[in-house]
């Protein structure tokens, strides 16, 4: 709860008091402070406080009353659509994402699927993605970092000759497991079943970082946890 006042030349401290009903007095608990605003922290939310504030000799100010109300941060959310050149979060991974590699072992197009993300954290300077697949040993298929603070989507990338060309917007393309600093679509290995991916965004309150070379979400938050300030995934599976 934040109070203010208008401040008196020359006073240096201001009693402030309160409860958790009308008809506050001089008597009830106090907290004390050298200036206005004051903001008024440990309140229990939908219940009604009350306040008056004295200083030097004066009388006390106009009882004042509000409720305090929890506020509610809109979530960080990563999401993807079909209709717009994606997927379905939870659903196949389709095709044209998929990895172009070992003569037939998978036959995609490694286009990058749209993904976009709202709700970004208050203090964000940059985002990171990673993609990877627990399924296959962790593997990863994406280290995207320094992605501008002012960038919430990703549009769908057409590769050519299986490599997807990404826009500056879209941050810098680190090293991922295939050994190319690139993306690189879903692979399953044939006989391995359906393999799950999982498309992560961080925002940093770092600006840029070092180089990505491999690395993994774990590994990430790890090195990272102190300048993380929100993330959000989603998954998508394949099969060979």
């Amino acid at each position: 709860m934040t109070l203010s006042w208008t401040g008196i030349t020359d006073i240096a401290t201001y009693m402030i008091h309160f409860k958790a009903e009308t008809g506050v007095t001089i008597n009830d608990s106090s907290i004390s402070s050298n200036s206005s605003p004051y903001v008024h922290t440990g309140l229990t939310n939908s219940t009604k406080y009350c306040y008056i504030i004295v200083y030097s000799t004066a009388p006390a100010t106009s009882e004042v009353c509000a409720t305090p109300a929890a506020i509610t941060v809109p979530t960080f959310t990563l999401t993807s659509n079909s209709a717009t050149g994606g997927f379905n979060p939870g659903s196949a991974i389709p095709v044209e994402f998929k990895y172009n590699f070992n003569a037939g072992q998978c036959t995609g197009n490694n286009n990058f699927p749209n993904l976009s993300w709202t709700n970004t954290p208050v203090g964000t300077n940059s985002f990171v993605l990673i993609v990877e697949d627990p399924t296959g040993g962790n593997w990863v298929h994406l280290n995207l970092y320094n992605i501008p603070s002012t960038t919430s989507s990703i549009s769908r990338i057409v590769a050519v000759t299986n490599v997807a060309t990404f826009p500056a917007s879209a941050g810098t393309l680190g090293t991922n497991d295939f050994g190319s600093n690139q993306w690189g679509g879903p692979c399953p290995p044939s006989g391995t079943g359906t393999h799950t991916y999982y498309f992560k965004i961080y925002a940093l309150n770092s600006s840029s970082i070092g180089a990505m070379s491999k690395i993994k979400r774990a590994a990430f938050e790890a090195t990272y946890s102190a300048n993380i300030l929100g993330s959000s995934q989603i998954t998508g599976t394949s099969s060979f």
